[in-house]
């Protein structure tokens, strides 16, 4: 087990997953051998070599930039917390527009450090796990997202378990935790900065991790991703054609008790249009979370409890608005 809190690191790997695609066991064991390095030493990688489709994505892209080129009352008709009838619960009403610098602390009720964010978002799920929203004025919207975000369900159930071949666990270790896996994709919008002044004072997303298991970017030609590894400076991640960014969260974290690394990311601004669509990719709503065996030993003790998923969603929705403390806003 590698010692990743003394990793000083100045780029983001590369995992090529062609050899775990064509099924090769050689080809396997190298993409697994890869994908530990990077999630050890950084929690972040660039996938390359996943054989997907990449004009579903320039399609899912277009349809963002349509959406968000509309009027804001057309945006607005399918603003999140509309969806559904009022006992939906709550997660499964985030479906929908959120309007730009909206976020509100749930706690205080007042606008918080998050105002500062210039972006605005569409959010969606699986169409079988809560209530999706769709504008009934862009034939073709709902079609190509449903695609896409099928694409990307089914490209992050693959990387599961390379996931637990890269952890030393049976390829199927993981399955029963993912049968019927959260995936959330959230398609953003974020508004070009018209000064310096405003470069220097407001992000497009501030610094933070993310809650899920692992999350899946497409790559972008208008720069701002930024990562910060333990130890070492911000890391802009460049733009590699083909390719998806991948970083674990929270949920990961946890499972291999510190191994693989949630490491804090922002999005800067810049004077360009930036559209991303990320999937947050998360197990089943009603699994426990117990540190896998790999990930522990008398050099390594169990750092965790085990916990409910529900449990560790509830914990983080009432911690996610102070848990972004200094050390990742430096």
């Amino acid at each position: 087990m590698t010692d990743s809190n003394s990793a000083q690191v100045s780029e983001i790997p590369t995992v090529d997953m062609s050899g775990f695609v064509s099924g090769d066991p050689d080809g396997k064991q190298m993409a697994a051998r890869q994908l530990r390095n990077a999630m050890e030493k950084v929690g972040f990688f660039f996938l390359v070599g996943h054989g997907v489709d990449w004009s579903i994505i320039d399609e899912a892209y277009s349809q963002a930039e349509r959406f968000f080129d509309q009027p804001l009352e057309d945006k607005m008709a399918v603003k999140v917390g509309t969806g559904g009838p009022d006992s939906t619960p709550l997660l499964a009403k985030q479906r929908g527009y959120i309007h730009y610098r909206a976020k509100v602390d749930p706690v205080t009720a007042e606008k918080s450090e998050r105002a500062k964010n210039f972006v605005e978002a569409f959010n969606m799920a699986r169409e079988d796990y809560g209530i999706n929203q769709w504008p009934s004025n862009l034939p073709g919207f709902k079609d190509a997202l449903l695609k896409y975000y099928q694409t990307m369900y089914e490209l992050a159930t693959d990387m599961v378990r390379l996931y637990a071949l890269a952890l030393d666990l049976p390829e199927t270790y993981f399955d029963p935790f993912f049968d019927r896996a959260g995936g959330s994709m959230r398609i953003s919008h974020y508004f070009p900065a018209q000064s310096e002044a405003e470069l220097a004072d407001s992000w497009g997303i501030h610094p933070h991790t993310d809650r899920s298991f692992l999350t899946l970017l497409p790559a972008n030609k208008v720069s701002g991703l930024q990562v910060r590894p333990e130890g070492a400076d911000w890391i802009e991640a460049p733009y590699v054609p083909g390719s998806f960014v991948v970083n674990g969260g929270d949920i990961l974290k946890r499972w291999t008790n510190d191994r693989f690394l949630s490491t804090p990311h922002r999005v800067v601004r810049s004077m360009s249009e930036r559209y991303a669509m990320p999937l947050f990719f998360s197990p089943d709503n009603d699994i426990t979370i117990e540190v896998v065996p790999t990930c522990y030993s008398p050099d390594h003790p169990l750092r965790y409890a085990p916990i409910s998923h529900q449990d560790f969603l509830s914990e983080f929705l009432q911690s996610d608005y102070t848990r972004d403390d200094e050390r990742l806003k430096g």
